[in-house]
């Protein structure tokens, strides 16, 4: 009975196994980001239509076992991201238990949704490492809804059954710590609670995240938090507590809105559990770390982390992820050991009404045309080294905050008028290379975030191929747009770690316009001289990374993207593409994004890419549009050219892989994996079929190791607008009656093996 259950919820894993969902199921898993690593989704039995339908699922070595089959969409619009995470079964009488909330996990395993859940996990953010996730009881209703949580061994039982809205709209990190469950009778405990810990993983939020970490303050040391006790009234709220070495355990079943308003920080603190009547008990706490480790949020985010204080001692924030629009935005950012080189001279508002902390900082001068830059800010650093932004930047760095450990951003070439504008940029030990003398709004808006990721081209036929897409590798070389874009990478959200992505064919017009893309060491060459106006408006986070220059027709390539990378490469994007990479978000780890072939005008525009170590080859002759607006992860992933029929193969979708290869869409296919979120480690996709048109249309697809069969060949629009994430995973031919299979769905998985559905589904995991 369960309609909607995990809707629109972030839930990202490690070592994850989604096993099939009930005949029954119609949309079960909707909508919802899934990523894992070594995963196994088994068939959707023969009577779902749209299981998995646009579901972001990131999981790695996770178990999601079949939701029941009276569930009607299970699981939809929901972004789940763990690792090694066990999430058992939400009882029958949950509706919408932890809906909208940000869970992350690392060895955990996701149990099917009961009967009479509805909307159970929906809209909820789940991130997780060494966690196990028990039932939310029966009688819970939104338990644990719109919360942030981040946990690294860490064990969250389940919400006692007269709990509604537990945990909801709260951020939870933490290193090593045990969050017991909240008792029946609590009603959003822990909402709105800042936490930050020391010596913590915070991985990325999922990408169906709008407004996740939004001013919250979050610093926690090896921090356990116990249960609030039970006669205890909003004790501790408002309260300033510093711990090191704290357990949190569980609130009481009569606590209502527990820790909020709450300051906490300790030194080997132990908060006992507030009683059962504690009514908002730690929320919107501020919480200070030391040692900690906050991973990128993930790409739908789109204000997270806005207007929050973060305060830490041997950190390293790894990028926002693409989706985030103000992440990280007026927020107050403390680093040690940090280099930001100077905003070049024709920067007039660079850095303006941003908060910059620093000791034993040196801030090198802003170039003399910079009227207003660092206006309004807080600057706090140790040992920090801003350096200037090419001489023609007149807004670069405008409100964007820039957190960095030994990060050195070179300057934007001297065409650049808005380059970086308004950006948030994150970097450790990263060098922006200059944009070319041409490129006048490239880069703009877009965030790009990389780790060692090569990008290959898609087929000369391709016109909007990754448009709109979310892509992010690790290890990803993304190779120069061609001389003949004019608008590459164009509000694209781009994440990268030691990232190149290959040149787009000479035809590709607005490839990877407005994407998304980080990375870590990544090189982001200039862009070349015919843009005009690169990195305007973009985050840019980066550890040692070169963005290099788009070629020389580029003129607004990059524009208004958000590219964070660490070492890593961004190659030219060819000659015939004019918005080559626009509007996309891509975020890779070890990927190559081979170029777009040379008949290609849009591809890869709008679509949010993210990968570690992946290779996404060429798409065929015939595809225009292949891997619009789509999403990509990809670690260690090799994506196969779609084959010369397609025309708008993969357009629209969100596609992440971990070392995975997505071989050619067959030839007749039209729109394959358009609009479709995808994330894979070590994933290999195989060509659809001859006769699919819209195969893994707009659809979030992330793997890790993964290999997706073809969809036979009467699948028309298989995977579309599907978010697929997997790792080590095996997707099998749907077969040959699925006409819409895997639609809109954001599936994210580590080895994970997807079987065939059945042949009498029509569109089964749409």
């Amino acid at each position: 009975t369960d309609t909607e259950a995990t809707t629109e919820s972030d839930i990202i894993a490690s070592s994850v196994t989604t096993e099939p969902v009930s005949p029954t199921d119609t949309e079960a898993t909707t909508e919802s980001d899934i990523t894992s690593t070594s995963v196994t989704t088994e068939t959707i039995s023969p009577t779902d239509t749209e299981a998995t339908t646009e579901s972001d699922i990131t999981a790695s070595i996770v178990t999601i076992e079949a939701v029941s089959p009276t569930d009607t969409e299970a699981t939809t619009e929901s972004d789940i991201t763990s690792t090694s995470v066990t999430t058992e079964a939400v009882l029958p009488t949950d509706t919408e238990a932890t809906t909208e909330s940000n869970v992350t996990a690392t060895s955990f395993t996701t149990e099917p949704v009961f009967p009479t859940d509805t909307e159970a996990t929906t809209e909820s953010d789940i991130t997780a490492t060494s966690v196990t996730t028990e039932a939310v009881s029966s009688t819970d209703t939104e338990a644990t809804t719109e919360s942030d949580v981040t946990a690294t061994s860490f064990t969250t039982q389940p919400v006692s059954p007269t709990d509604i809205e537990a945990t909801t709209e709260s951020n939870i990190t933490s290193t090593s710590v045990t969050t017991e469950t909240i008792s029946p009778t609590d009603t959003e405990a822990t909402t709105e609670s800042d936490i930050t810990a020391t010596s913590v993983t915070t991985e990325t939020i999922s990408p169906t995240d709008t407004e996740a970490i939004t001013e919250s303050d979050i610093t926690a040391s090896i921090i356990t938090t116990e249960a609030v006790s039970p006669t205890d009234t909003e004790p501790t709220t408002e309260s300033d507590v510093t711990a090191t070495s704290v357990t949190t355990e569980p609130v009481s079943p009569t606590d209502t809105e527990a820790t909020t308003e709450s300051d906490i920080t300790a030194s080997i603190v132990t908060t006992d559990a507030v009683s059962s009547t504690d009514t908002e008990a730690t929320t919107e706490s501020d919480i200070t770390a030391t040692s900690v480790t906050t991973e990128p949020v993930s790409p739908t985010d789109t204000e997270a982390t806005t207007e929050s204080d973060i305060t830490a001692t041997s950190v390293t924030t790894e990028p926002v992820s693409p989706t985030d629009t103000e992440a990280t935005t007026e927020s107050d950012i403390t680093s040690t050991s940090v280099t930001t080189e100077t905003i070049s001279p024709t920067d007039t508002e660079a850095t303006t009404e941003s908060d910059i902390t620093a000791t034993s900082v040196t801030t090198e001068t802003i170039s003399p045309t910079d009227t207003e830059a660092i206006t309004e800010s807080d600057i706090t650093a140790s040992i920090v080294t801003t350096e200037e932004v090419s001489p023609t930047d007149t807004e670069a760095i405008t409100e964007s905050d820039i957190t960095a450990t030994s990060v050195t951003t070179e300057p934007v070439s001297q065409t650049d008028t808005e380059a970086t504008t308004e950006s948030d940029i994150t970097a450790t030990s990263v060098t922006t290379e200059t944009v070319s003398p041409t490129d006048t709004e490239a880069i703009t808006e877009s965030d790009t975030t990389a780790s060692i990721v090569t990008t290959e081209p898609v087929s000369p036929t391709d016109t909007e191929a990754t448009i709109e897409s979310d892509i992010t590798s690790t290890s990803v070389t993304t190779e120069a747009v061609l001389l003949t874009d004019t608008e590459g990478t164009t509000e694209s959200d781009i994440t990268y770690t030691s990232v190149t992505t290959d040149a787009l064919f000479p035809t590709d017009t607005e490839a990877t316009t407005e994407s998304d893309i980080t990375a870590t060491s990544v090189t982001t060459e200039p862009v070349t001289p015919t843009d005009t106006q690169a990195t305007t408006e973009s985050d840019i986070t980066a550890t040692s990374v070169t963005t290099e220059a788009v070629s020389p027709p580029d003129t607004e390539a990059t524009t208004e993207s958000d590219i964070t990378a660490t070492s890593f490469t961004t190659e030219l994007v060819s000659q015939t593409d004019t918005e080559a990479t626009t509007e996309s978000d891509i975020i890779p780890t070890s990927v190559t994004t081979e170029p777009v072939t040379p008949t290609d005008t849009q591809a890869t525009t709008e679509s949010d890419i993210t990968a570690t170590s992946v290779t996404t080859e060429a798409v065929s002759p015939t595809d225009t549009e292949a891997t619009t607006k789509s999403d990509i992860t990809a670690t260690s992933a090799t994506t196969d050219t779609i084959s010369p029929s397609d025309t708008e193969a993969t357009t629209e979708s969100d596609v992440t892989a971990t070392s995975f290869t997505t071989d050619s869409v067959s030839p007749t296919d039209t729109e394959a994996a358009t609009e479709s979120d995808i994330t894979a480690s070590i994933v290999t996709t195989e060509a659809v079929s001859p006769t699919d048109t819209e195969a893994t249309a707009e659809s979030d697809v992330t793997a890790t190791s993964v290999t997706t069969e073809p969809v036979s060949p009467t699948d028309t629009e298989a995977t579309t607008e599907s978010d697929i994430t997997a790792s080590i995973v095996t997707t099998d031919a749907v077969s040959s009656t699925d006409t819409e299979a895997t639609t809109e769905s954001d599936i994210t998985t580590s080895i994970v093996t997807t079987e065939a559905v059945s042949p009498t589904d029509t569109e089964a995991t749409t």
